[in-house]
């Protein structure tokens, strides 16, 4: 009897013999690599690594604290009414990253209003310019 139809023709039999002469067969483990802790001992601990990693990433990131808005930063966020709460809290879901109108044929339809919100709420609750660096320094962004 065909256990299969098709290209893949396996007899009932075959299978059963495979069955056999393999089900006394058993999974052996990895061999020990050399310098690995064995059962019961513990390694050196890693969190010195870690800890060195995560003061390297923040270091990387602490000169950016203190400097001014550059670039697309001037327009996104010191100049964006949607950001400063010059405009309605609509209006940060009618217009663009830069605070240009969707509709507006300059508008570069670039839509975040949850990053537009974000920096309108930072800026409420603390208004020092440089919160804005520090979430973008934190963050990776």
């Amino acid at each position: 009897m065909w256990k299969q139809p098709g290209a893949f023709i396996i007899k009932e039999d075959v299978l059963s013999r495979i069955d056999r002469d393999c089900g006394d067969m058993k999974r052996r483990g990895a061999a020990p690599t050399p310098g690995a802790p064995t059962e019961g001992k513990k390694g050196p601990s890693s969190w010195p690594m870690y800890s060195l990693v995560g003061t390297v990433a923040v270091a990387c990131y602490l000169n950016g604290l203190n400097g001014d808005f550059v670039h697309d930063d001037i327009p996104a966020v010191t100049l964006n009414k949607d950001v400063l709460a010059l405009n309605p809290f609509s209006h940060s879901f009618k217009n663009d990253f830069w605070g240009t109108p969707m509709a507006d044929l300059a508008s570069h339809k670039s839509y975040r209003p949850l990053t537009i919100l974000t920096f309108r709420d930072l800026l409420a609750m603390v208004s020092i310019p440089q919160i804005p660096n520090f979430t973008n320094c934190s963050t990776g962004g």
